[in-house]
């Protein structure tokens, strides 16, 4: 089983995947690690300048969160909305997953949300959800990072 991190290394392309050393290859641009146990695929997106209108709709945002959960086969029992409490604060939503968390945070005055989506379940996809919010969101442009949770063998 692999995990996908940021691909910092140079490499030659085979047929169908790039080998990197020999339990390492990438694919789409990230380092699969063979060999490491996976706890969780962690993911965490920026989306920039997004129509504040879409962002300023407490129910359209939160409809849109429990669809790219459950776009990406993520179970949940409940979001939170935390709403700003001042014109430069942040929207929050927050949801305990069945296996992990999801936070949304908006800031309608910087037309900019984030998203964190952290899951230890193996057939759960945080990246076709976090693709989902994008879509419905429509920012501008948008960022997607993500954070290695193998356990290392050693």
């Amino acid at each position: 089983m692999g995990i996908f991190k940021s691909n910092k290394e140079k490499t030659s392309k085979t047929k169908d995947t790039i080998k990197t050393s020999e339990n390492v290859s990438l694919k789409e641009g990230f380092r699969v690690i063979q060999d490491d146990r996976v706890v969780g695929k962690h993911l965490m997106a920026n989306l920039y300048k997004i129509d504040k209108l879409t962002i300023s709709n407490k129910e359209f945002v939160k409809k849109i969160l429990e669809e790219a959960l459950s776009e990406g086969n993520i179970g949940f029992s409940e979001i939170k909305v935390y709403p700003q409490s001042t014109p430069k604060s942040c929207t929050s939503m927050l949801g305990l997953l069945q296996e992990g968390h999801v936070a949304l945070h908006t800031w309608i005055s910087y037309e900019y949300a984030t998203i964190d989506i952290f899951i230890t379940g193996g057939s759960a996809d945080p990246e076709k959800a976090i693709m989902y919010v994008i879509k419905n969101f429509r920012p501008e442009r948008h960022e997607i990072f993500t954070a290695d949770r193998t356990q290392k063998r050693v």
